[in-house]
């Protein structure tokens, strides 16, 4: 989820800032981090102590079968050649049983990443035309500025002064303009980007 949380929070960040909605936007973001550092903080706690169990009890084991091993060969009952072959034996069986643990837990991962991949497709759309509903046409409406002056941060150098546009409802205009002139400025103040 935390990756879908930022992945909307930068790609939605010029609605956020259209609609002033920044503290709330990082609250949410800082709620789901929050989780998530928990979550992920207890998932890892538990994986070391799981790791070390398995660590330990796979070292028992070891010992257990090579001093069993050696113990047959210093009595006699087995031949070097047994030995070896239960160390061989013993490590290429470990070697897969570490395989297995590791493809289940991508196994897990993956069923993890998909589920919320599922549960996301199967959300009905949030708000949806009423049956029959013809598109709609806007006939009021028109972006004005009137005498706008405007200059980026601490520039001094206002990039407008006393700018005055009026564009009708459905009017298509064209924006030319050299690198820098405030092409891109003017359409972000029209989003009230700044």
């Amino acid at each position: 989820r935390l990756g879908g949380a930022l992945a909307y929070a930068v790609s939605c960040n010029a609605v956020v800032k259209g609609f002033g909605a920044e503290a709330r936007e990082e609250a949410r973001l800082a709620r789901v981090v929050a989780k998530w550092r928990l979550l992920t903080g207890r998932t890892w706690m538990r994986g070391t102590a799981n790791g070390t169990t398995q660590g330990a009890l796979l070292l028992v084991m070891r010992a257990a079968v090579i001093g069993l091993a050696l113990i047959l060969w210093a009595w006699g009952q087995a031949s070097a050649g047994d030995v070896a072959f239960v160390l061989t034996s013993f490590f290429v069986l470990q070697g897969y049983l570490r395989d297995i643990g590791t493809h289940i837990r991508n196994l897990q991962r993956s069923v993890n990443d998909m589920e919320e991949l599922v549960d996301f497709q199967s959300e009905p759309l949030g708000i949806e035309d009423r049956p029959g509903a013809r598109p709609i046409r806007i006939t009021d409406g028109r972006v004005a500025f009137d005498k706008v002056t405007f200059h980026y941060g601490n520039h001094l150098l206002p990039l407008y002064r006393d700018f005055s546009v009026d564009i009708a409802a459905g009017e298509r205009i064209g924006l030319v303009g050299h690198s820098g002139s405030g092409k891109t400025t003017f359409v972000k103040l029209i989003q009230r980007l700044y």
